[in-house]
């Protein structure tokens, strides 16, 4: 050996020996190009060894201080299904439903869509129905109102399982909606009594016509044909709804006035 030469004893098990050289001589490369990125541990007697890596490319992907994992198919199937809808499908799906677009931010923002879907597969209601009931309705009281402890969006859903479970119709939902939301825990039977729902059958709703007609006739002044009947409507809103959809009451008392 010259002057200049050095010599470096290594000892261990022999399986150890080959991949300890290559790690030795890697390391040794390596400090011609300065002191390696990497977190050592100190020990008793000064001296440090290697613990890891500092944090970087090399260090967290993969992360050199845990084994790889075998992730198999169907729990990345399973994760898959699992993931929420993506927006553009989502405002799609709107737009398919014809619910208007001015309700779109609020029921996203919300994340509304599942509720809605749950709603019309069980209550037998149109998406669209459902979706303005939320969106303008429910979100006016919200503006107008502080949020109510105890209210949630699942209190909507059993408020019309209620109206389909009584054969109720559906306009009666923006009736009770103030009630529920302000009083969460009220019985949906009571929210009926609150806003003096009577059960009435089409034939008792139009016996009231005769009368209003005479009525109208003495107090109008518009010459608008069209006057009569929606003052009419107006006067049997009241009775109609929840027992008659109102669409159906106009065709009615439209056939009524022309006998």
């Amino acid at each position: 050996m010259g002057e200049n030469d050095a010599q470096l004893v290594i000892w261990g098990p022999n399986e150890d020996i080959e991949t300890a050289i290559e790690t030795i001589e890697e390391r040794c490369l390596m400090a011609f190009e300065g002191v390696p990125n990497e977190t050592r541990k100190s020990l008793p007697d000064g001296t440090t060894i290697f613990e890891r890596v500092l944090p970087g490319p090399d260090r967290m992907y993969p992360d050199t201080d845990s084994a790889p994992l075998s992730i198999d198919d169907a729990a990345i199937e399973r994760v898959k299904n699992s993931l929420p809808v993506e927006i553009v499908d989502r405002y799609q799906q709107f737009r398919d439903w014809r619910i208007p677009e001015d309700t779109y931010f609020y029921l996203l923002k919300n994340n509304l869509a599942p509720v809605i879907e749950k709603i019309v597969s069980e209550c037998d209601i149109t998406p669209r129905m459902v979706g303005t009931l939320f969106g303008h309705s429910l979100k006016y009281l919200e503006g107008q109102n502080r949020w109510t402890s105890g209210f949630s969006y699942n209190k909507i859903y059993g408020m019309l399982r209620f109206i389909r479970d009584k054969k109720l119709t559906w306009e009666i939902a923006r009736e009770m909606l103030p009630l529920v939301y302000e009083h969460p825990n009220v019985e949906f039977e009571s929210a009926l009594a609150m806003i003096n729902y009577q059960s009435k059958t089409e034939k008792e709703i139009l016996e009231n016509l005769p009368v209003l007609k005479d009525k109208f006739d003495e107090i109008k002044v518009s010459k608008d044909p069209r006057a009569s009947i929606r003052w009419i409507m107006g006067q049997l809103r009241k009775l109609a709804i929840g027992n008659i959809p109102l669409k159906d009451l106009y065709q009615l008392v439209k056939k009524e006035l022309k006998r």
